[in-house]
């Protein structure tokens, strides 16, 4: 009988171990979209910045 519920709580603990394998997955995908949501509006961000440094060279 108590070997059973030992058994059981390793298979409860395997359980937990996949839930927290899954929360970690689900948090590298959102920091992942966190990092590319800044790269690109970074990138956006230094392009119009040499757009208006460029226009403003030429109004000169």
């Amino acid at each position: 009988m108590g070997i059973g519920n030992w058994e059981l709580g390793i298979g409860n603990g395997e359980l937990g171990m996949e839930n927290w394998e899954w929360r970690i997955g689900s948090f590298g995908r959102e920091l992942f979209l966190i990092l590319l949501i800044t790269h690109y509006s970074l990138l956006i961000t230094h392009y119009s910045s040499l757009i208006t440094h460029y226009s403003s060279l030429t109004h000169y």
